[in-house]
């Protein structure tokens, strides 16, 4: 079978099934494709169908038959396929039409597609809910449009038919923190002769439909207490009257945190909490689309075509707004009543420039060069500036048109694609901000990828290339529609640019696409053909000079991306390739660095002397045992700064001795310091797990979260195959006070309290956590704590945050396959095993998936007894689908400890 065939099928069919989603065009079929590819029809036709049996598409049997991506087509239309064939297109197009009337009223939600994703599809299953829905606290800074978003939930529910027709949606705009709260929401008795009459509350009145309360957090305590009662039964009292049922849903928001300023117990009774992100926030392409909605408003209001300035445009995107969207109507409306006071009031045209603004939007305006024109707001998604990535991309284009067109030379093409790719870097890295903690798993899981290349490939590829590259695919994220709208478009140039670029650089693009390929399999996430095209970019210009210089110069620093970062920078401002680097995590034993360093230097030429610069002393000596390697000079450089390897660098570029840079360096540079601590032990908690740290501090994050308050204890995460090798004599323990040791494998402490998660999970250890922290805690807070603990630290949720693969795809695996083992086995394992064997098996998944663990002693089959042998079938039978599913195999000595752990919990 010709896999690259098969994969060039694949992603024609995810071009065609985008084209699909956005015009209901169909050319999908196996002669189209076969032309297209030139191959022969029945060819097209026998790989189209085995992506149909195995899931991936859906068949579409007319007369030719179409072939779809399925994932796209839910993805894009937010609809879950239960076939994956159907009659004839309009049965698919009945399909999506009726996914997208259930979402009607949410589609007018700028957002709806990106920022706002996770919350409207809170919202909807918040109010499906049978029988009456769930309570929903929408919460957000101000003006972030809370109060629209109740509206649309009113709009679904009439849509979906969820409430009546002639229900109403009521609203309790101020609720003081008085009785009077109490009387608006619920009623109150009116006192006529000797008469009691009923004063209906905004609840009744709403009648089966939605009442919205406002600032929730202003509530009283009466008020709370008979919300409580009537989110559990739906009956709710009027004093000195009666009691009454309703069938009322309620709508709630704050401008606040709700954990820490509404009341605990009343928050405990509300399950769906939807945080709105602030305008700063959000996705580049949300701000703009809001940009040029409002402009069309104002078109509407003054009857007049606007036009407003590129620059202008650019200022309202890119502002800051403290009273977010609120802020953002108010400062449009100024502008365009400035520039009506100013304009002729007889013209049809009304035009927007940048002194137009008010003069806070001017303010966060940074200098720019280019022209000003003006923008036809009608026009402004044609006209689209939604964002400096796509402006990058749309930049390599148009050099690449100049070179075809024969105005760039190969040289001028190269030299400036590099610089479009480190402007572009440089955006990425410096001018993005990025809050979302998976970012850093990503870069983790790229980094080991980068790994297993170098040894694949005599290539180099930067340990910075990583960093850059995990927030590349977090962009792509953030930037979804606008990104699929644009390859689409210039879906043609983007392929003749990546051929040009595949075949001046060969080697460079099969070691991308071979990149591109262990991001899919390992993330999901599929790095988009621009992307690619500065993936093999980099890769050349970190490879085009390494042999040109007499010296390989290497940066070795401890600390997460250190001497990655100084080698970076001095390449940079050098404008070429003279530094490498390796980071060196602060538990890096020298048996570890010198293995990795002199995997280094026969990677690279060994005829080259070494010029190795490192930031402690205690390195230095790293000179001296690799002097064994023949014919080499090794020079060591100590106390390596930025501008220590910045001017090596150029020295280094100018042709100088070694002699003359150390002289050189020795002159110009001293440091002399001496510091005097006197600490005493702090209080610590910590986590561990074998998946590695990146996977304990996301555990750590929901251990925090389930505090009530901070408290002065460290929680932070430490190396598992450290803690297991030291155990009571490692180090931490002298450093830190360690309250208690928590993780996903027992460790045998015995000066420690250790704390396994599946015994939290299985509620068996939450009491002794508390108890080891009440010192910290009221009795109120204790309590507090111990909710927290049984909310946060469900089996979902810690394996949601213990391993970076999709957890309920993963989930559906182990619990199918811990099924079938059961049965095979002939018993039923108890709940804490269970729970036990899905964080095991996850964290081992992750693990086989990220890591190479081919250097690890395995166990030997020949030496297994009678029982073991038949567990290890039995394992291997059960988890067929899982290992498939993730191309992993599980060592022996893995399904061993599995082994082990089972039966010794059941005391066999």
């Amino acid at each position: 079978m010709d896999k690259a065939t098969k994969s060039e099928i694949y992603d024609l069919i995810l071009q065609c099934t985008l084209e699909f989603c956005s015009s209901q065009k169909l050319n999908s079929d196996s002669a189209t494709l076969g032309e297209r590819l030139n191959i022969s029809r029945s060819l097209a036709s026998q790989y189209l169908n085995e992506y149909f049996k195995d899931g991936t598409f859906i068949k579409i049997s007319t007369r030719p038959v179409y072939f779809l991506d399925k994932k796209t087509v839910e993805k894009s239309f937010r609809i879950d396929l239960k076939s994956n064939e159907f009659y004839d297109v309009n049965e698919l197009i009945q399909l999506v039409e009726k996914g997208l009337l259930a979402q009607k009223s949410f589609l007018q939600a700028i957002g709806h597609d990106t920022s706002l994703a996770y919350c409207i599809m809170q919202c909807q299953s918040a109010i499906k809910y049978p029988p009456n829905g769930l309570p929903i606290l929408l919460y957000g800074e101000h003006g972030v449009g809370k109060t629209y978003l109740s509206h649309l939930i009113y709009q679904y529910a009439l849509e979906e038919r969820i409430i009546p027709d002639d229900a109403k949606l009521m609203f309790l705009h101020e609720a003081d923190s008085n009785l009077d709260d109490y009387k608006k929401i619920f009623g109150s008795i009116r006192i006529q002769g000797d008469k009691k009459l009923l004063q209906e509350g905004l609840l009744a009145k709403a009648k089966n439909g939605i009442l919205v309360i406002d600032h929730a957090e202003t509530l009283s305590d009466k008020c709370y207490r008979q919300l409580m009662s009537y989110m559990k039964s739906g009956d709710y009292t009027v004093e000195n009257y009666g009691t009454f049922h309703s069938a009322t849903r309620l709508v709630m928001t704050s401008c606040v945190d709700p954990k820490e300023n509404i009341d605990s117990l009343f928050l405990h009774n509300v399950p769906i909490l939807c945080q709105i992100p602030s305008l700063e926030e959000r996705p580049l392409e949300d701000k703009e689309a809001f940009v040029i909605h409002f402009l069309k408003e104002e078109e509407e209001n003054l009857r007049k075509q606007i036009y407003i300035s590129s620059k202008a445009f650019a200022a309202l995107i890119e502002g800051h707004y403290k009273n977010n969207i609120e802020e953002l109507i108010g400062c449009i409306k100024t502008s365009c009543a400035n520039a009506y006071l100013a304009s002729d009031q007889a013209m049809k045209k009304l035009e927007i420039y940048l002194y137009h603004l008010p003069v806070s939007a001017i303010s966060t305006v940074l200098p720019v060069s280019e022209e000003e024109n003006l923008i036809c707001v009608d026009q402004t998604i044609n006209h689209s500036i939604s964002g400096k990535l796509l402006s990058y991309f749309d930049y390599m284009l148009e050099l690449f048109h100049e070179y075809e067109k024969g105005n760039l030379s190969d040289k001028q093409f190269s030299e400036k694609c590099f610089e479009g790719m480190n402007q572009y870097y440089d955006y990425i890295v410096f001018e993005r901000k990025y809050t979302n903690p998976r970012v850093s798993a990503y870069e983790k899981l790229i980094v080991n990828i980068f790994e297993n290349m170098l040894d694949q490939y005599d290539i180099y590829i930067p340990a910075n290339c990583a960093f850059v590259i995990a927030r590349i695919i977090y962009n792509m994220m953030q930037m979804v529609s606008s990104i699929k709208a644009w390859e689409l478009k210039n879906k043609e140039s983007i392929q003749h640019l990546l051929n040009c670029l595949k075949q001046n650089y060969a080697a460079e693009a099969s070691v991308a696409v071979d990149v591109q390929l262990k991001i899919r399999q390992t993330l999901d996430i599929e790095l988009n053909m621009m992307n690619l095209a500065f993936l093999i970019l980099n890769i050349q210009f970190y490879n085009r000079e390494m042999n040109r210089y007499l010296y390989n110069c290497m940066v070795l620093a401890h600390g997460y991306s250190t001497a990655s970062s100084i080698a970076d920078a001095a390449n940079k401002l050098v404008g070429s390739h003279v530094m490498d680097a390796i980071d060196m995590p602060l538990n890096t034993s020298v048996d570890e660095l010198i293995c990795t360093l002199r995997k280094y230097i026969r990677r690279r030429n060994q005829n080259k002397d070494l010029i190795l610069m490192v930031d402690m002393g205690s390195l230095e000596d790293i000179g001296n045992q690799i002097s064994d390697i023949a014919n080499m000079r090794i020079g060591v450089i100590n106390n390596v700064s930025t501008k220590i390897a910045v001017n090596i660098a150029y020295k280094v570029k100018q042709g100088l001795e070694m002699n003359e840079i150390f002289s050189s360096i020795t002159k110009e540079t001293y440091l002399d310091t001496k510091i005097i601590s006197n600490v005493k032990r702090k209080k610590a908690i910590i986590f561990t797990s074998e998946t590695g740290e990146t996977a304990a501090e996301r555990v750590v994050q929901l251990f925090k979260n389930s505090l009530p308050r901070p408290v002065d204890i460290s929680i932070f995460t430490y190396d598992y195959y450290r803690l297991s090798k030291n155990l009571d004599d490692d180090e931490v323990f002298v450093q830190f006070d360690v309250i208690f040791v928590a993780g996903t494998i027992q460790l045998p402490l015995t000066k420690v309290a250790y704390v396994s998660l599946e015994d939290v999970i299985a509620f068996k250890d939450i009491d002794r956590i508390s108890l080891m922290l009440t010192r910290y805690f009221s009795e109120a807070e204790a309590e507090q704590f111990n909710k927290n603990l049984v909310k946060n630290f469900t089996l979902e949720n810690v394996m949601n945050y213990l391993t970076i693969l999709n957890p309920d795809k993963l989930i559906t695996y182990i619990e199918a396959a811990l099924s079938q083992l059961q049965n095979l086995m002939g018993i039923m394992l108890p709940n804490k095993t269970m729970v036990g064997m899905y964080i095991h098996i996850s964290c081992l998944v992750e693990r086989l998936i990220t890591k190479d663990d081919s250097g690890k002693k395995l166990a030997e089959a020949g030496l297994l007894n009678k029982d073991e042998k038949r567990f290890v079938k039995m394992f291997n039978e059960s988890f067929t689908d899982l290992l498939n599913h993730y191309r992993v195999v599980i060592p022996l000595n893995e399904i061993l400890y599995l082994y082990e752990y089972i039966f010794k919990d059941l005391g066999i």
